[in-house]
């Protein structure tokens, strides 16, 4: 019996002599493995300069959403009229079949992306916004807040034309649906305030009526008098209100009668606040009056937050919104991006290499298993 160090000394040197074998079964077909390492390179060289070069535009932009700065000043009841603030609708509209349909449109990529096709296919626009989709990557980077476009092209002036058309495009979407938005954010405070303006009216002739039907003798000789005025004042900021409204609509902001009319609001504002100051603690001694006048406080309070929600509308409305800017605008690619000629013609000598040596020795482990079995069976 052998002893077991020597068992394993003659397994290593079968071992050797197998990979010997096999490396001199190699050497000796080295022909056959450098005619199919060429022609697999040459294949993957045809393959690198045949496919057509495409060429990338990129685009970065980033998102600006409007904050509720001016809602953080109002009372908890014009709170509830002012909606939350979402989140910009950017990227879905990015990725929307009818901003590629628009791009498709104003570009005329119907025949360049569809083909012969184009004049058989029932909705070409259609169609060749679903081919766009293949070439145009829109993806959000979450970490930076920024959202990137890409538009792969075999032609880099087309690159950059579709590029510039999608950003275009876009910026024409956000505006149309700021403007509707707007629109209807302006109308809605518009009735809101004329509906308020009709209570304060009614709160302040409750006010003197009450004056009048009571007989109440007021605490303070002036009270009587600066109620009074307080009315008239009131009246006047109501009126001035309503025509500034009225010139904003036809004039810009740096027309004359409009700043003459925003300075005297400012007067009319400053005397009402000084009035109201002053009469605070002669009207506590009159729950009446207190009752009446807190009334008329509070109307006046939602007037002038509604009079500022109205005025951000109305400015929204007119305005060009601005959604986003462009970061990294699109420009010409100088240089293709694919294919990867140097990494096809590696990997094509890698792989060729690779099935060349697997070839070879499966014909062999092939061609010893046939001897084998015709010796066993002879």
């Amino acid at each position: 019996m052998p002893e077991e160090g020597q068992v394993r000394e003659v397994q290593r040197d079968d071992i050797e002599i197998d990979l010997g074998e096999l490396l001199s079964y190699l050497w000796e077909n080295k022909k056959k493995i450098l005619i199919a390492v060429i022609t697999g390179t040459l294949i993957s060289l045809l393959i690198a300069f045949l496919t057509p070069r495409k060429y990338i535009s990129r685009v970065a932009l980033y998102p600006i959403s409007e904050k509720g700065t001016t809602a953080l000043a109002l009372s908890p009841e014009l709170l509830q009229l002012v909606g939350i603030t979402q989140p910009s609708p950017l990227l879905p509209v990015a990725e929307s079949l009818y901003l590629r349909q628009k791009v498709v449109k104003k570009l005329g990529l119907e025949r360049e992306l569809l083909g012969p096709r184009a004049d058989k296919v029932k909705a070409p626009l259609i169609e060749a916004a679903e081919k766009l989709k293949d070439r145009v990557k829109v993806w959000e980077e979450a970490r930076k807040g920024i959202i990137r476009l890409e538009v792969e092209w075999e032609d880099p002036k087309r690159a950059y034309e579709v590029a510039s058309c999608y950003v275009e495009t876009l910026r024409e979407i956000m505006n149309e649906k700021a403007f509707t938005w707007g629109k209807m954010q302006r109308l809605f405070y518009e009735q809101e305030l004329e509906k308020t303006e009709q209570q304060l009216l009614t709160a302040q002739q409750r006010l003197n009526e009450l004056q009048e039907a009571k007989r109440v003798i007021l605490p303070d000789k002036d009270l009587e008098a600066k109620l009074s005025l307080y009315s008239s004042l009131l009246k006047e900021k109501l009126t001035l209100e309503s025509k500034l409204r009225g010139l904003l609509a036809v004039y810009t902001a740096e027309h004359p009668l409009v700043k003459g009319t925003r300075e005297s609001l400012g007067l009319v504002s400053k005397k009402l606040n000084e009035l109201e100051s002053s009469m605070y603690n002669a009207l506590g001694a009159i729950p009446e009056y207190s009752v009446a006048f807190a009334e008329v406080q509070r109307l006046k309070s939602r007037y002038e937050g509604l009079a500022r929600l109205y005025e951000a509308a109305r400015l929204q409305e007119l305005r060009e919104g601005l959604y986003f800017e462009v970061v990294d605008p699109p420009v010409v690619p100088s240089r293709p991006e694919k294919p990867k000629r140097k990494l096809i013609l590696a990997l094509g000598f890698v792989l060729s290499v690779f099935l060349a040596t697997l070839g070879l020795l499966a014909k062999k482990t092939f061609g010893r298993s046939e001897r084998e079995t015709t010796d066993q069976i002879s």
